[in-house]
């Protein structure tokens, strides 16, 4: 088993909007799942599924992400424009 310090973390370069302090990194499951979460991790407890790209949803102002297909999506579940899209588009 991986100690923390063995465990090499791929920054995304995405600077972290819930502490502000750490940015973004990939991470794996116990199950070998990527997912993406502060580094501050369990510190601080953002996480995403989808990739990051460091944008801003220009409805709700939560990160966008991109889709294993490509596309954008927002975060933020609520959000009326979460729903996957191409291009974002700012209005």
């Amino acid at each position: 088993m991986q100690t923390k310090k063995e465990i090499k973390l791929i920054s995304t370069g995405v600077k972290c909007p819930e502490c502000g302090l750490g940015e973004i990194v990939e991470r794996k499951t116990h199950k070998n799942k990527v997912f993406y979460s502060c580094e501050n991790f369990p510190d601080c407890k953002y996480a995403l599924w989808y990739k990051p790209t460091g944008e801003k949803c220009f409805v709700c102002g939560a990160m966008l992400t991109v889709t294993p297909k490509g596309t954008q999506k927002c975060s933020n579940k609520k959000c009326i424009s979460a729903g996957s899209r191409k291009k974002a588009v700012k209005k």
